[in-house]
């Protein structure tokens, strides 16, 4: 490799590393706070309360599914 390709190199390799450095310092002193619609600690997937499961999933059949409507 010849001295200007070693140089590209090394300046997207710290471009890279330098841009991640800068989104972790900037996320640990500023942190994303949730929307004020949702609870601590959910994550939108938990499904609705109460919920066995994933709706409109009724299980495999003969392992306590309920019967469909």
């Amino acid at each position: 490799m010849g001295a200007s390709a070693i140089m590209m190199m090394v300046f997207a390799v710290l471009l890279l590393w330098g841009g991640m450095v800068a989104a972790i310092l900037k996320l640990r002193s500023h942190p994303e706070e949730p929307e004020p619609d949702e609870e601590p600690g959910r994550t939108g997937s938990d499904g609705p309360e109460g919920s066995d499961g994933p709706q409109g999933y009724d299980g495999p059949e003969g392992y306590g599914a309920h019967p469909r409507p």
